[in-house]
């Protein structure tokens, strides 16, 4: 079984609570262990979820994290759980220096106000920029600590 870090956002309608964390694939490679629940892939994927709880029937969207932070569909925080932390920052994103950051917004893919350089499907690339680079903040920051109350946790 393989540990990885993976984005997983709990769908509760079109978005909800999202974070990065550590999961363990299962041996069939199908499903995935998440804080101690056995998530299933959906064959031929849901509306806008691709894994169910094996349990409780819960949706969620679990997909390997983007480069530029813009894992979600919708705009919205997503927390980065402790263990993930560090190796999120430093080799996903190539940001050490937010190393000390717990969460991050992300402006999402059907947001208009997304950050220069990043791409849309229906537009194609937009501005070249250095994904390492910070945003300025009239970009849309996505880099910035939120200092809004935290998001319902995805554990129940």
């Amino acid at each position: 079984m393989r540990v990885e870090i993976l984005y997983i956002e709990r769908k509760s309608g079109l978005s909800g609570p999202a974070r990065i964390g550590r999961v363990t694939r299962t041996k069939s490679g199908r499903g995935v262990y998440y804080g101690g629940r056995l998530l299933r892939a959906m064959r031929g994927g849901g509306f806008k979820f691709n894994y169910v709880d094996a349990e409780t029937g819960d949706e969620y969207w679990i997909s390997r994290p983007r480069k530029d932070g813009q894992d979600r569909l919708y705009p919205g925080v997503v927390e980065i759980e402790e263990d993930a932390r560090e190796e999120y920052w430093t080799v996903v994103r190539r940001r050490p220096d937010l190393i000390g950051e717990t969460r991050f917004r992300s402006e999402g893919k059907y947001s208009s106000r997304r950050a220069a350089g990043t791409m849309r499907r229906d537009k194609g690339p937009a501005a070249a920029a250095d994904p390492a680079e910070p945003c300025a903040p009239e970009a849309g920051v996505h880099d910035v600590p939120v200092t809004e109350s935290a998001v319902d946790p995805l554990r129940k």
